[in-house]
């Protein structure tokens, strides 16, 4: 079968659309100066590996011969990745937004040849039924449109343009001295109000996990001792892990649920949620001793490293929520077929997982396709056990890891769904952090070592390009800033767990290169595109609003502060520059920017200051970051000891807060009590 100009991308993604009769181009000089030259108009479609309904268009349509003649004649069409080009998926999910209200994937957006959109959707079908356009009908109206109307259509298309350009840059505005602590309690009690009490989280449908606001209730919960906080925190990591959401058999969550009450989940499981999610159940864990907490966090490590984890030394973006054809089925299980596996303990497992002989989710749907009949999704939740007894529900749930076992061995069986092949750069950033954390958390060295080789393999690709790569071995595209912001705190991470420099140095020479690159030295905030590729299109972005991953600007601020407590008060000066300039714009909605009300948190209050003694290395990292990461404060930062001629003798560390030291500490058992005092002495 002829293939078309996808074949040699090194996407996954774009591979998948190899043999489509769709002529297709990847984003580039060569479709765009077309588009000039022949004056067509552009079909822009933007997707990903593990987007169902991405296979679902690609199915109906862009298998479609007929469609394929359209959109071959009258258009250049153009397949993006949105993982690799997240750039360009913002900007034209914007425009789409503002056109229909509403977006996701796959994203459809029609351009004109010099990128400006005119007009767009999402999923279209492949003929219209009744009140619903079919794409072919939509691309019909288009060319028409295209040949007896495109002075309006380019009118249309430039007021787009400067109404996406206001909202996607907003304007810092310039403050000093603006306290934080209205954001964070406006922030709290906006939280509070809005939080589920039924079933955790927040939102109704569809319902993701809410990492960033777990990491600043959890530390808001430290700084403060604040009961509201640990128990929507608590409450939150509980029924997410006592649900569909989770994949309870193979470990790792999935990317989010079609429901409020987390029952059925979209099966996706993705990098960034599990890079995310596990060190708060580990961070958690540390502070209770609770061991469900543990189990939960190391299991969601544990499949990065099974499934995710490439022999190359990066993790992988994604796995798919298709198997067969069928979304959802290496996961979901049949009655007879658990009964078959499980022999005399089927019963009360059941029972428990609320397994039914007609399935468990009929009532639900995904969008345009019924449920399948006869299928269960594992759910303690859904049976009300955990809603009625939460510490039985938790103490049953660590009892039935060998019948999990069982299923497991069953479930290897089965086609599994496909992976993604990129190892993205940010999301790698996440699981170094989470891994190095982790392995203090569990005093589990593996982790730092698997953390330190991923860190190694992407700063090689750095030192050999001059730049920090999007992708690994994609040399095609630059790291965007939450690329560079998110590597340098994974360095920093390493460096706490080891206080070797040369991690200190990468992350300098990370920084430099951001700054250079991405910096608006007019305005103020970070570009989320390096110059030279910011100068080819329509507009550009200064991404300040967190989603599922914090914003480039948020996430560089916290890692700007983090370097600055550490070394250089530049950098925290601009860390303060980037939280007042945005002050006005977060404190409309401080409830939706909880990765800049963490670094605002950590600007407040500062970091607790430890100096490590020769005799003190003896037990770093663990166990002593081990006792440290239990106290009740969540930001610290190290160094060794230089001085080792003065140093007092037989003591492992001592720790400073405000300008105010403690003595010496001689015994692990002394840490907490010695930086609560230090914490307290300071407060009052």
């Amino acid at each position: 079968m002829p293939k078309n100009k996808l074949t040699y991308e090194k996407s996954l993604y774009l591979q998948s659309h190899a043999e489509d009769p769709v002529d297709w181009f990847p984003w580039g000089t060569e479709a765009l100066q077309r588009a000039k030259n022949e004056q067509k108009p552009i079909f822009l479609s933007i997707g990903y590996s593990a987007c169902h309904w991405c296979h679902v268009m690609q199915k109906e349509c862009f298998k479609n011969q007929e469609i394929a003649d359209v959109l071959n004649h009258y258009f250049i069409p153009i397949k993006v990745d949105r993982e690799e080009y997240t750039d360009i998926d913002e900007i034209y999910m914007h425009a789409v937004v503002q056109m229909t209200g509403s977006g996701g994937w796959p994203l459809s957006v029609f351009l004109t040849p010099d990128l400006k959109p005119f007009f767009g959707g999402t999923y279209f079908p492949p003929y219209s039924v009744k009140q619903y356009p079919g794409f072919l009908d939509i691309l019909r109206y288009i060319q028409q449109l295209w040949t007896q109307k495109r002075e309006q259509i380019e009118t249309t298309s430039a007021n787009f343009v400067g109404l996406i350009q206001s909202h996607l840059s907003l304007p810092s505005m310039p403050n000093e001295g603006q306290d934080y602590q209205p954001l964070l309690d406006r922030a709290l009690l906006s939280l509070t109000q809005t939080f589920d009490k039924d079933n955790g989280g927040w939102g109704t449908e569809a319902k993701f996990p809410p990492h960033l606001t777990l990491s600043f209730l959890s530390h808001y919960a430290m700084i403060y001792n604040d009961a509201r906080a640990k128990e929507m925190v608590e409450k939150t990591l509980t029924y997410l892990a006592l649900s569909g959401l989770y994949d309870h058999v193979g470990g790792g969550f999935h990317r989010y649920c079609i429901d409020r009450i987390w029952h059925v989940p979209h099966f996706e499981k993705m990098l960034y949620d599990n890079a995310q999610l596990a060190p708060i159940y580990l961070q958690y864990y540390s502070h209770t001793q609770n061991p469900f907490f543990k189990v939960i966090g190391e299991r969601a490590l544990q499949y990065l490293l099974s499934e995710l984890y490439t022999p190359e030394g990066g993790f992988l973006g994604s796995q798919d929520a298709d198997s067969e054809h069928e979304e959802g089925k290496f996961y979901v299980w049949e009655y007879e077929e658990i009964k078959n596996i499980l022999g005399k303990d089927a019963d009360a497992f059941c029972k428990y997982f609320g397994i039914e002989l007609e399935g468990n989710w009929n009532e639900y749907t995904t969008i345009g396709k019924d449920a399948s009949t006869r299928k269960n999704i594992l759910d303690p939740k859904n049976t009300g056990i955990l809603y009625n007894d939460v510490n039985t529900c938790i103490k049953k749930y660590l009892d039935f890891f060998p019948l999990l076992n069982k299923l497991y061995s069953a479930r290897q069986h089965r086609e599994k769904p496909l992976k993604d092949t990129k190892c993205i750069t940010s999301w790698n950033a996440l699981a170094i952090s989470a891994l190095t954390k982790a392995s203090i958390y569990t005093s589990n060295d593996v982790y730092q070592k698997v953390a330190i080789k991923t860190a190694e393999n992407f700063l090689h690709e750095y030192k050999q390009l001059g730049f920090l790569p999007h992708v690994l071995h994609n040399t095609k595209i630059e790291g965007f800033i939450e690329d560079y912001a998110l590597f340098v705190i994974a360095s920093l991470d390493i460096y706490e767990t080891t206080l070797e420099e040369n991690w200190i140095e990468k992350a300098i020479m990370l920084v430099e290169r951001m700054i250079h690159q991405f910096w608006d030295e007019d305005a103020l905030g970070f570009y989320r595109t390096p110059h030279p590729v910011r100068v080819q299109y329509p507009v550009s972005s200064k991404p300040i609003l967190d989603h599922q991953e914090p914003s480039g600007n948020a996430v560089s601020a916290m890692a700007l502060a983090r370097l600055g407590f550490l070394i250089n008060s530049e950098y925290l000066d601009m860390a303060e520059q980037l939280c007042q300039g945005y002050y006005n714009w977060i404190q409309r909605a401080p409830e939706a920017f909880p990765a800049w009300l963490d670094t605002m948190l950590l600007l407040k209050y500062k970091p607790v200051e430890c100096t490590v003694f020769s005799e003190g290395m003896k037990f770093f990292p663990s166990p002593l970051l081990t006792h440290i990461y239990q106290s009740q404060y969540p930001y610290f930062i190290f160094r060794k000891n230089k001085d080792i001629q003065n140093e007092h003798q037989d003591g492992l560390a001592v720790f400073c807060y405000h300008q105010t030291c403690s003595a010496p500490v001689h015994k692990l058992n002394e840490i907490n009590s010695i930086i609560n005092n230090l914490l307290h002495k300071n407060s009052e």
